[in-house]
């Protein structure tokens, strides 16, 4: 079962390559974002648990 969906991840690559577009777009991955020590930007997530000053789930 694992195997179908590393075949499908990749095929997603390979149409984002093609399309110049970006991965995380196509493969719906997060993008996490650090400004400097006190920002941090999540966009794409699907859910956070929990988070804390030193922690986020």
């Amino acid at each position: 079962m694992c195997g179908i969906f590393m075949e499908r991840d990749h095929i997603r690559e390979r149409l984002a390559s093609a399309a110049s577009m970006p991965k995380d777009v196509v493969l719906g991955a997060s993008v996490i974002t650090i400004l400097g020590r006190n920002e941090v930007c999540i966009e794409n997530y699907r859910g956070i648990i929990e988070y804390t000053d030193t922690l986020i789930r």
